[in-house]
């Protein structure tokens, strides 16, 4: 950490970009992209693309009103670069982790210390999930990005002198604007809430000036209004009313099946952001030596708690959603991990049990996955499985092996070292083992649990590319039919009837993609439609073509 210390600024941006680079985007194309939402948003690019309309946000070549299209526009500017393929989808989240690194490592060394800028950008980058989302082509780490800076952005426009609260208001509407782009006006209210609670908690003594208000606002409005301007000059504004009431009943109702109880993400950043999880745990604590840094450390945790009680609060629980929480998470391991090195001390109690527990869990997670891939028949002989899917899927081939078995071993070396060494070396080595090995997990498991999950039925629409036919799931949601038949710009508008394609008069040949379960049903009530085969828990229809 000394080392590191005695680089100037610059060279610490340059190591920083360059490490975060090569681990976000490494073998980032090895494996499928995932339903749904991967495959989602990888798809309205490439029908940007198709069309030639990047303004529009299209799946299956129909207005799609649930996101604004910043993070497709990044996307197709990959795809641009390096081809309609799984790495270009993700390949603007690695971008993600690298401003996302230099950002935190920059913010703590000007506000804090040199070290404190090191250890936020090295806990962040080193925890499970940050990792994986940074490695994901989800919409998220960029939307948290521009939140968590909005909200960095206004902190500095309380807080500083002269004509720099206009610049950094101005900052802070541009950012929450663009969080807008990306996904939507719960950016803006996220800011609404932690200043609106952050007021109250000062007892509305903040020093705020209309210029401020009105620098904040202008920005914000041209940068997250002016694509729903255009929309509505253009005539489409029910894409926006559309998108309104998308946003709405998300926060209202458990879309998509995904529900929860009350404490899911809790759990959820307890266990997959560790280490910082438990860093954090021993941060809270504020300590800060200036008016201004004990503000940011009231904001930070206002941040944290308000985003986790709202969407713990809401009906749809989906892991991602909680992630804006990585940010504060990771400000209050770094705030305990600083005084950790600057005064040489035994390991807290809190710390051991957290790391023991947390840990001891990742670690069993880490080996069962390999011991049931080799011994995969305890799973489709499982009687407690009710799911004859699910049982299917496990008929996949895949090509687990003994070294499997060797790559958790890094991380219990983490462990390991944590316990044994002293002073500020074991939580040095648990990160870094840890994020070595959460790296190494992630290349190694994620294409064999794609193998299971979904690889049958996209080895099925891969074969059908460049053949003039429609491909259609049936009783399940899929964007992988269109993104992987690469589907083409039709010219029949009933292309997307499901009644006209599973019993009219079609131009084109029909394949139809359902799941084992509703296979043999389906066969009885569609004989004009004949079975190809079944794989892995999936079954493939083909539609006889009428005289």
């Amino acid at each position: 950490m000394r080392r590191f210390e005695e680089l100037s600024y610059w060279q610490s941006v340059g190591l920083i970009g360059l490490v975060t680079l090569v681990v976000f985007a490494s073998f980032n194309g090895q494996s499928h992209l995932f339903d749904w939402d991967e495959i989602n948003f990888a798809e309205a690019a490439r029908e940007m693309i198709i069309t030639g309309n990047y303004s529009v946000v299209q799946i299956n070549y129909e207005p799609f009103w649930e996101k604004p299209p910043l993070f497709f526009w990044l996307q197709v500017i990959a795809m641009k670069l390096f081809g309609i393929n799984e790495f270009s989808a993700r390949f603007p989240n690695a971008i993600a982790g690298v401003i996302t690194a230099i950002l935190l490592f920059s913010i703590g060394r000007k506000n804090f210390s040199n070290t404190f800028g090191w250890i936020w950008a090295f806990a962040y980058s080193t925890s499970l999930l940050p990792l994986m989302y940074f490695k994901s082509g989800i919409i998220d780490p960029w939307f948290n990005l521009f939140i968590f800076f909005g909200v960095y952005s206004t902190w500095n426009s309380l807080s500083s002198d002269g004509s720099s609260r206009i610049k950094w208001a101005l900052l802070a509407g541009t950012s929450i604007g663009l969080g807008i782009m990306t996904k939507g006006p719960v950016a803006l209210l996220v800011l609404l809430m932690v200043y609106g609670v952050f007021l109250l908690w000062k007892k509305f003594k903040v020093a705020i000036t209309l210029k401020q208000i009105l620098a904040f606002l202008t920005s914000l409005i041209f940068i997250g209004g002016l694509w729903f301007f255009v929309e509505w000059v253009y005539g489409r504004g029910y894409i926006i009313q559309d998108f309104i009431e998308y946003q709405i009943r998300l926060l209202q109702t458990q879309d998509a099946g995904h529900g929860g109880p009350f404490y899911y993400h809790f759990v959820v950043l307890l266990i997959g952001c560790f280490p910082m999880s438990i860093f954090a745990l021993g941060g809270f604590k504020n300590n800060q030596k200036t008016d201004a840094l004990i503000d940011f450390h009231k904001i930070q945790l206002l941040l944290l708690v308000l985003v986790l009680l709202l969407f713990s609060a809401v009906n749809t629980k989906i892991i991602h959603y909680s992630s804006l929480c990585y940010f504060p998470l990771s400000f209050f391991a770094a705030n305990f991990l600083s005084r950790k090195f600057e005064v040489e001390s035994t390991t807290d109690t809190l710390q051991k049990i957290g790391i023991g527990v947390i840990g001891g869990v990742l670690l069993v997670a880490f080996f069962t996955l390999p011991y049931l891939g080799n011994n995969i028949e305890l799973l489709r002989n499982a009687t407690w499985i009710d799911d004859d899917f699910a049982k299917a899927n496990f008929m996949a081939e895949n090509s687990w092996g003994v070294v499997d078995f060797i790559l958790p071993l890094i991380f219990a070396m983490g462990l390991a070292l944590f316990f044994f060494q002293k002073s500020f070396k074991n939580y040095l080595s648990l990160m870094s083992l840890s994020g070595v090995s959460f790296l190494i997990i992630l290349v190694a498991f994620v294409p064999k649990i794609e193998a299971y999950t979904q690889r049958a039925a996209i080895e099925f629409y891969e074969s059908k590319q460049g053949e003039d036919c429609y491909v259609v799931p049936v009783r399940f949601k899929s964007y992988a039919h269109l993104f992987y038949t690469d589907k083409k710009k039709p010219t029949n508008a009933q292309h997307s009837d499901y009644e006209w394609l599973i019993n009219g008069e079609t131009d084109k040949p029909v394949y139809c993609v359902l799941k084992i379960t509703s296979a043999e049903e389906f066969a009885e009530k569609n004989t004009h439609f004949s079975l190809l085969y079944s794989k892995n828990g999936f079954a493939f229809f083909e539609k006889s073509m009428q005289d």
